[in-house]
């Protein structure tokens, strides 16, 4: 710092290298509560934006239409590998489950643990040729926050009017 000194009397000058020394903390600190704040907002779901991907999510996972291999793997990715694996047993592996259209009535989303967000779908199963035929369903999800999105973490099925080749005690205990 280049101060004249003929001009600036030594008092000033200290003053002046003292508000210098506080703009540096305060940038400093701020820049750090930024990052902090950074880190924390990327790996925190939040509530609504938990519900969005749940709903996008399901729209691929339990799609039986011609088109449905590629959808399930695009789910599938999305998933952690030992839930996906109980959930493909369960919704993926029986012929049966092509009878089926799933419709998404409702949606709730609350925090479970800091980084892990449940969220409840609420739905019915819809049985071709008409579609007149539904069975009720909700499942319940763990939702978590990954650098690169969201991530299913597990799922239980919490009711399920269930079609005569699901096993009663189906899915995965979500970790409260």
């Amino acid at each position: 710092m280049i101060i004249l000194h003929s001009a600036v009397t030594r008092p000033m000058q200290r003053a002046l290298r003292g508000l210098l020394i506080i703009a540096v903390v305060i940038f400093l600190s701020w820049i750090a509560t930024s990052w902090i704040n950074y880190e924390v907002l990327r790996t925190t779901p939040k509530p609504e934006t938990a519900k969005a991907f749940v709903h996008w999510w399901l729209s691929k996972a339990l799609d039986y239409s011609p088109d449905a291999a590629k959808q399930h793997e695009e789910a599938e990715g999305w998933m952690s590998p030992d839930s996906m694996e109980s959930f493909k047993h369960f919704f993926w592996s029986s012929p049966r489950m092509k009878n089926f259209r799933f419709e998404v009535t409702d949606l709730a989303a609350s925090v479970v643990k800091d980084k892990t967000i449940r969220v409840v779908a609420s739905g019915r199963w819809k049985q071709r040729p008409d579609y007149l035929t539904y069975r009720r369903m909700k499942l319940g999800f763990g939702v978590i926050k990954v650098p690169n999105g969201y991530r299913i973490s597990n799922w239980e099925i919490e009711l399920f009017e269930l079609p005569e080749h699901c096993p009663p005690a189906a899915g995965r205990e979500l970790q409260v």
